[in-house]
């Protein structure tokens, strides 16, 4: 999954939106990833890093997002300095096959 894609569905998770569910299934997630990418002016044709995280995090300042290296939760590979209440919560995943 991309990285605007992970975001687009944390924050419908956060907001309550109908649509959320859609999202989880990689449903209608085309047109506000898009939006997502155009706002952020982020580029994710070499996939997502640090530096996207920190286009996405200055352009979603209404959130924090914080991004944590798998499923051990002491283990924060990126947070942002945003201190709002509404948190992104996002796990990375390393592809065992590389």
């Amino acid at each position: 999954m991309c990285l605007d894609h992970a975001l687009i569905i944390a924050m419908a998770r956060v907001n309550g939106d109908l649509k959320y569910k859609s999202y989880r299934h990689s449903r209608c997630l085309k047109e506000p990833a898009e939006e997502l990418l155009k706002a952020s002016s982020v580029g994710l044709s070499n996939s997502g890093g640090i530096e996207e995280l920190r286009q996405f995090q200055e352009c979603l300042s209404d959130y924090k997002i914080i991004v944590f290296d798998g499923l051990y939760t002491d283990m924060v590979m990126f947070s942002g300095n945003s201190l709002s209440a509404k948190k992104l919560y996002l796990l990375y995943v390393r592809d065992s096959a590389l």
